[in-house]
Formats: C-alpha cells, sequence, structure tokens
C-alpha cells in the first residue's frame, strides 16, 4: 500500500495520532500483546520425565525384572525412575516459573509520533495508527507498514 492509503486506512497521518484517539484505540483493541500461553499443568509436567529413550529402555527393565521375580532390581529401578521424574520435575518447573518472571520484567519501550512529537511509549501501548520511529538495530514493536 502506498503510504497515502495507510494513512487513510487506519485514519493517521504524518504527525501521528492524538493522545486522546490513541486512548480510544487501546480502549477499543487492547494492548499491543500476544496472547500468553498458559503453563502446562502440574500431571502433564511430570509425565514428561518419562518420555525420553533411556527411561523408556528402564521402564522395560523394570517390567522384565518383575517377570523374571526380581523385585529388589525391580524396586531399586522403579526409586531410580521416580527420583529422576521427581528432580526434573522440580527442576522444570522452576525453570518454567523463572522464565515467566523474567518475561514480565522485560518491558519493549518503542519511538513514536504521537501529537505530532517524538515521544517514547512502552511498546504494549501501540495501537493501530500509530507512526512507529524506527533506526538501525531497532525492534519491530509490532505488525507495521
Amino acid at each position: 500500500m502506498h503510504v497515502a492509503e495507510v494513512e487513510s486506512a487506519l485514519a493517521t497521518s504524518p504527525s501521528g495520532l492524538t493522545s486522546e484517539a490513541a486512548g480510544e484505540r487501546l480502549a477499543r483493541t487492547g494492548p499491543n500483546l500476544l496472547p500468553e500461553e498458559p503453563p502446562p499443568k502440574a500431571w502433564v509436567l511430570f509425565l514428561r520425565q518419562f518420555s525420553s529413550t533411556f527411561i523408556i529402555i528402564l521402564v522395560v527393565a523394570a517390567g522384565i525384572t518383575v517377570v523374571m521375580g526380581e523385585l529388589l532390581d525391580t524396586a531399586l529401578i522403579a526409586a531410580a525412575l521416580l527420583l529422576n521424574a521427581v528432580i526434573g520435575f522440580t527442576q522444570e518447573r522452576r525453570a518454567e516459573g523463572a522464565v515467566r518472571a523474567l518475561i514480565s520484567l522485560v518491558v519493549p519501550h518503542s519511538r513514536i509520533v504521537r501529537d505530532g512529537r517524538d515521544m517514547g511509549v512502552d511498546s504494549y501501548d501501540l495501537v493501530p495508527g500509530d507512526v512507529v520511529v524506527l533506526e538501525p538495530g531497532s525492534r519491530i514493536p509490532a505488525d507495521l507498514r
């Protein structure tokens, strides 16, 4: 699209939106955020610990020792499997929480033209029609034209 077509379609201009128009659009469209995926359920995370090839081999070995009547060996293998699953589950749960905490701490900023002047805003506050100022090395904060 040509610049004039984009300006017409988004009801904006090279001097950007007014603060009032941006506020109305933010209320209508919501913040500039991707939908957040919920964390996996605890039982899914726990069962995921049994999905590696090595663990499956140990489960098969435990089954074979049961058939052979070696209950002590079966108990040792089962204990090792359970200990591995608990440790893996705990580490993965903590890592998931740490990643989510880090994501919530990072607030990307953008330079835009609003009310005819260059200003900085949180990228979450961008709305359709904002004129975003990009420089070499800038991150693209939203779908832009």
